[in-house]
């Protein structure tokens, strides 16, 4: 599952967005993000403060893929 990786949103996200998003960064960093089938675009639901947000469209570019272990 991608999860969103601050380090690469400061990398590749546009500055007006970044400024959008400065105060929530911490909060999403590490977050997973959801991608339907087929889409270049993902979303994070997620909370600040009590305050619930969903955060629509998440790039590829801003996301870490993380490999999930299995055990036998």
């Amino acid at each position: 599952m991608p999860k969103f990786n601050k380090n690469s949103f400061n990398k590749h996200a546009h500055i007006t967005i970044k400024k959008l998003l400065s105060s929530h960064i911490n909060e999403l960093d590490g977050k997973e993000v959801f991608f339907e089938e087929g889409s270049n675009f993902g979303e994070i639901q997620y909370e600040v403060n009590g305050e619930c947000f969903i955060l629509y469209p998440v790039l590829k570019e801003w996301c870490t893929k993380e490999e999930q272990l299995m055990l036998f």
